[in-house]
């Protein structure tokens, strides 16, 4: 199982050094996520200062860009990257396109599907130099072919779009072992069957959420994050399968509520230690790799982790090493 990290939204005076110290550590990937700061600009640094460290976007507000803006930027990052460059992309909820952007976000599904499929035909154009290449505005084909394309899907439709035509799925953290058996892997083979591919021609990455420490005092500040994070996304409708997966469909509505009133504070209070079990990996740091591997090794073939990997380096590399030596189950068939 490959090991990749996710650093959020970093500043851009960090992400030199946090990229160059992941790779270090023996990640296979470093992702940004769309939060704070625009997630292409920090990976064109940290493809400076790294070789092997694969780089993708985790994930980039896909509604918001004109295909031709994310082909364009998809394209140079993997060349200047020499090939290692990954773009993943998501629908996210209705509010951040609406608001951030001022896009529109419906239909989300064939917006996508069409979105993905213009982004691949301009690179194809470029690269083959046949179809809608024009005097002025045509990049030069590179050796490194067009990067790969992971879709974000966390509801049954955006999973089967990404069976049908992504190179990757990107899970989200905040899923159940029974929301994955039901909902998702069903909507993946849906979406494979139908484009007649099989598992081998899809990788399939698990955000995780982990709760763990190397002090009581780390593991109660993991736990504290972990509770935060289940509160507000929980609070969104576009994550109700999830919590009906846990048997907390009415949760949904209290945490809605709450989020409405702007009581943010009070939300995690909500969330109790058997929910908490059910959403993130938890356990001391050298039980963490088994438990990813238990939890997510027959369905996934990356995992992607969450933490403060720079305050406790040699932990961290000793988790990664761990990860990598596990042989995992087979994919489905």
């Amino acid at each position: 199982m490959k090991v990749d990290v996710a650093v959020g939204g970093p500043e851009l005076r960090q992400i030199s050094a946090l990229a160059r110290l992941a790779e270090d550590i023996g990640f296979d990937s470093l992702y940004t996520a769309e939060s704070c700061h625009d997630p292409f600009l920090p990976l064109a640094r940290a493809a400076e200062h790294t070789t092997r460290l694969g780089l993708g976007t985790s994930i980039a507000v896909a509604l918001a860009r004109s295909p031709v803006t994310l082909a364009h930027l998809a394209n140079d990052l993997q060349e200047y990257s020499r090939g290692r460059f990954m773009l993943g992309l998501g629908a996210q909820i209705r509010a951040r396109p609406a608001r951030r952007y001022s896009m529109s976000f419906q239909p989300p599904v064939p917006r996508m599907r069409e979105l993905i499929g213009t982004i691949r035909g301009i690179w194809r154009s470029w690269q083959t130099e046949t179809g809608p290449n024009g005097a002025w505005f045509t990049p030069p084909p590179h050796p490194y072919g067009p990067p790969k394309i992971h879709l974000a899907g966390v509801g049954p439709r955006m999973t089967q779009l990404a069976g049908e035509l992504a190179d990757g799925l990107i899970l989200h953290g905040f899923t159940t072992a029974r929301h994955l058996r039901e909902t998702t892997v069903p909507a993946l083979e849906r979406g494979l069957r139908h484009s007649g591919r099989s598992w081998e021609d899809i990788e399939v990455i698990a955000p995780a959420f982990l709760v763990t420490g190397a002090t009581d005092e780390a593991y109660e500040r993991s736990e504290r994050q972990v509770r935060e994070t289940i509160a507000l996304y929980g609070a969104s409708p576009a994550y109700r399968r999830v919590l009906e997966s846990a048997g907390r469909a009415g949760l949904q509505d209290e945490l809605a509520m709450l989020a409405r009133q702007g009581r943010w504070r009070e939300m995690p209070g909500l969330i109790d230690d058997e929910l908490v079990g059910e959403v993130a990996v938890r356990g001391e740091p050298t039980e963490i790799p088994e438990l990813l591997v238990r939890r997510y090794g027959a369905l996934c073939r990356r995992v992607t982790l969450m933490g403060p990997f720079h305050q406790d380096p040699g932990t961290w590399a000793g988790l990664v090493a761990r990860i990598h030596e596990i042989t995992c189950e087979p994919v489905p068939s």
